[in-house]
């Protein structure tokens, strides 16, 4: 695989890591306990699971600096999701 397939990979990873966030915000507007709060803390579990998988994988890829460097987009994609899914400012 070559380099830039990996960071591609990576990215995606923390893309997925990051929806975790949305589905976290979701379940905070439901009501405690119903149908659509447990399928958005589902959902949050499932990127969670996959994100924790993922990570092990790419620490096998990367160095862990690089990793982490690339590991502050969450910040903007946290703020991309923000504005599109909840109209933030």
């Amino acid at each position: 695989m070559n380099k830039t397939k990996k960071i591609f990979v990576l990215q995606v990873l923390i893309l997925i890591f990051s929806i975790g966030s949305i589905f976290s915000k979701m379940a905070s507007q439901q009501e405690f306990l119903s149908i659509r709060f447990a399928l958005c803390y589902l959902g949050q579990l499932t990127c969670l699971a996959v994100y924790a998988i993922g990570w092990q994988q790419i620490l096998k890829i990367f160095p862990l600096t690089t990793a982490y460097m690339n590991k502050a987009m969450t910040i903007v994609w946290g703020l991309v999701f923000g504005y599109i899914f909840f109209n933030d400012r």
